[in-house]
């Protein structure tokens, strides 16, 4: 395969001056594109035809920045494109089917952030040596892989194919710098044959003789195995290379396999074995990906650059890279922010400081470096009290679902010098002198109640005089509630007017005068100076394309005529357009250059608050209830009802609530296991070690969906300490779990921690994990 390497400068010891960089690869399809277009002109007098560049996107918040900003290069450059959103893989293979095979004036497919666990080369094949089991790739196409899942399937990297010059895999320097080991044990064990060692003490005739006839026995029988690797309807397949128990396909005949002592053939299985088993996890941003191309280019704008940030963002929010890997990418950000956003010469840099992201006029989409942001869910779009009591950091520390949480949440506020009603308001009610020394009052305070860790380096954007500045962790949080919610559910959010409702309003047992402020038996529509709730919708009512469907129509909206009930066929086909509809909302809050799309981003800021307070409420729910059961190797929840149930059908918004309930339980399961060994060396002088209890046990969800008679079951793992990242191994354990359960499971999406399993085999796929686990 064809592997890109990132750019690199003289100094650095990879630097190699033969090597293909982005800029080569982006080079290389801007020539095939015009290509494609001069022959089309030449054929038929026109540049009218398909698009030659197909852009298939992953749904989340990265592969969405990132294919905003390969979009902008391709418009610049004329390249006629068309972008694809794909769920899962039953979804990649009918586009392939539809729009790759057969497709003559196809040049480039571009993955985006999905790909890397698939293996390439035999997914893919061409007409000069046709494969039923895989898909013809049109003879002059070629395939660019940019994802930043990991691990790779080596496949990808290493394989002899007849695909080689057509794969190519964007670097971000991992195969160059880490993967050595990977790739000498991947090439000797390529066309090695375990039964290559007993031909030894055959004599040269015999031996030339049983070489021939194991090259035939190979080439069907590696026919027969490719065949029952597609074979699958559920996707298990694709995920078996992840778990390493299938050898690389061969794709060139050979004369005589190669000769390898046993001994160092199981080494070499081993690293192999190894570079899988370790897990998953994320690598560098594919949105930071395109910002170097861009920058090698010499086309960097505030766009790439801003779209960039919110990929690494995204990464951090989402706990899919560490703290300090985080703030070391952060760190090489805001040296560009600064070179890129220079203060005007007639603007003091004191009138700029003294309310970061303040607009000096209506043009002015500058972006600035905060070097202290707080970490408390969008408290620029919320109340203090909301915000804080929202947040999974605090959650953890102060445990808020309690009564003794929420009084140390108040007292924390109270002695900042913050009284109830200040921390009620929101921010941009707040007084003036309180949003300055906001971050140093929390600073100075904090600590003592175990907030260490409130703020972090951040961004903030300015969109002139059409909306207020947006930090980079609200974007992201805005286009996350987009992708998981902005069709196709029913949300409600909060209604415009003043709202002073405090923390905790109908969650957990937190009841009382707390309803009375949010319109609770006010009917449907409640109060609208206290702040309503009305459902969420994109526009309004009647606008076409804005969202007219009935899950998300006002509460004063008219209504159609009644319908018959959905047939299965019709739940499936609405389910399916409403995630793409979803993409393609939130990809255009990301096109800042119109007003009306800056304003579907801070619109679906509510969005964002709503599906926290679903959070928040099930697993404030989970805890008071205790229906989280503690098991040797993991934790398990299983959602069977409620309101909300449908919201966390969305594999993204079950792994958010695991991520909350590890955050929550955290610190409080570490107090117990301290006082629970200082109790045993109380009790006995012996001091003999005993196994910790671990705090830090990874969740095992599962959320029922009645309409599909499945459950959506997601496996996240915890870190012992806020900021840590571990490895994901629960797709190695859902796989192993089915095979040995022979539970009817469905493996289709690109996060391999993500499994749909039948209502009723839930029971023995579980007790499958607790096995294997």
């Amino acid at each position: 395969m064809v592997v890109i390497t990132r750019p690199r400068d003289v100094s650095d010891p990879f630097y190699r001056p033969q090597s293909q960089d982005y800029s080569h690869a982006y080079s290389s399809i801007l020539a095939s594109s015009r290509r494609a277009a001069a022959s089309t002109s030449f054929s038929s007098g026109d540049l009218a035809g398909s698009s030659t560049v197909l852009i298939l996107s992953a749904l989340d918040v990265d592969a969405l920045c990132a294919t905003r900003s390969l979009v902008s290069l391709f418009t610049e450059d004329e390249i006629a494109y068309r972008v694809v959103p794909v769920d899962g893989y039953s979804t990649l293979d009918s586009i392939v089917r539809e729009d790759v095979v057969g497709n003559t004036d196809l040049h480039t497919v571009v993955f985006i952030n999905l790909g890397s666990l698939l293996s390439l080369p035999n997914y893919f094949t061409t007409t000069s040596n046709p494969d039923p089991d895989a898909h013809i790739l049109p003879p002059l196409c070629t395939v660019h892989l940019i994802d930043s899942h990991r691990p790779y399937n080596l496949d990808n990297l290493f394989a002899t194919s007849e695909l080689v010059e057509k794969i190519c895999v964007w670097d971000d320097g991992e195969i160059e710098e880490r993967l050595g080991k990977e790739a000498k044990a991947y090439a000797e064990l390529e066309f090695y044959d375990d039964e290559d060692s007993d031909s030894d003490s055959e004599d040269s005739e015999t031996e030339s003789s049983a070489d021939e006839e194991k090259d035939e026995d190979e080439e069907e029988d590696e026919d027969s195995t490719r065949r029952k690797r597609r074979r699958g309807e559920d996707g298990d397949d694709r995920q078996q290379s992840e778990a390493g128990s299938q050898r690389p396909r061969r794709r060139r005949k050979r004369s005589r396999p190669r000769r390898i002592d046993p001994d160092v053939a199981a080494n070499y299985r081993a690293i192999l074995s190894r570079y899988y088993n370790r897990g998953t996890y994320t690598s560098m941003s594919v949105a930071s990906i395109m910002f170097m191309l861009a920058e090698k280019l010499g086309r960097s704008d505030n766009e790439t650059l801003w779209l960039a940030i919110l990929g690494l963002t995204s990464q951090y929010l989402s706990s899919a890279i560490a703290h300090g890997h985080y703030d070391e990418l952060s760190s090489a950000l805001a040296t560009d922010v600064v070179a890129m956003n220079k203060t005007p010469a007639n603007i003091s840099t004191s009138q700029t400081d003294k309310l970061l992201g303040k607009p000096v006029n209506a043009d002015d989409g500058r972006i600035r470096v905060i070097p202290q942001e707080l970490r408390f869910s969008l408290y620029r779009h919320w109340s203090l009290e909301n915000s804080m009591y929202h947040s999974s950091y605090v959650a953890g520390k102060l445990g808020i679902w309690r009564e003794l949480g929420l009084s140390k949440l108040r007292g924390l506020m109270a002695k900042m010098g913050l009284s109830l009603q200040q921390c009620r308001q929101t921010y941009e009610h707040m007084d003036l002198d309180l949003r300055e020394t906001l971050c140093s009052r929390i600073e100075s305070i904090a600590p003592e109640y175990g907030l260490t860790e409130c703020v972090y380096r951040s961004f903030l954007r300015s969109f002139g005089y059409r909306s207020t500045p947006i930090s980079a962790g609200d974007a992201v949080e805005g286009l996350e509630a987009l992708l998981s919610a902005a069709h196709g559910v029913r949300v409600e959010v909060d209604a415009p007017g003043l709202t002073f409702g405090g923390v905790g309003a109908g969650v957990g047992g937190v009841s009382g005068a707390y309803e009375a402020v949010v319109g609770r038996g006010m009917g449907d529509q409640g109060s609208e100076l206290f702040g309503s709730r009305r459902l969420w919708n994109l526009g309004p009512a009647g606008e076409e394309g804005w969202g007219d469907d009935k899950e998300n129509r006002a509460p004063d909206q008219p209504t159609t005529e009644a319908k018959e009930p959905p047939t299965q066929q019709e739940r499936t086909s609405t389910r399916q357009s409403s995630w793409v509809r979803n993409y393609f909302t939130a990809y255009t809050a990301l096109d800042t250059r119109k007003t009306m799309n800056v304003r579907l981003l801070q619109s679906s800021l509510s969005l964002s608050k709503a599906l926290h307070r679903a959070v928040v409420s099930q697993g404030v729910a989970l805890i008071d209830k205790q229906a989280i059961r503690t098991l040797r190797s993991f934790r398990l929840a299983i959602l069977q009802d409620g309101p909300q149930l449908s919201l966390f059908t969305d594999p993204n918004l079950l792994i958010r609530l695991g991520s909350w309930l590890i955050s929550a339980l955290r610190d409080i399961l570490k107090q117990q296991e301290d006082s629970r060994r200082q109790n045993k060396r109380s009790r006995s002088k012996k001091a003999t070690e005993e196994a910790a209890l671990p705090t830090s046990l990874p969740f095992v969800l599962a959320a029922l969906d009645e309409t599909r008679d499945r459950y959506i079951v997601v496996g996240i793992n915890g870190s012992r300490e806020y900021g840590d990242v571990v490895r994901n191994r629960f797709g190695l354990a859902f796989q192993e779990a089915a095979s040995k359960s022979g539970a009817r499971t469905k493996h289709d999406r690109f996060e391999t921690c993500a499994v749909e399993v039948g209502r009723e085999d839930l029971a023995q796929f579980v007790e499958s994990i607790h096995a294997v686990a």
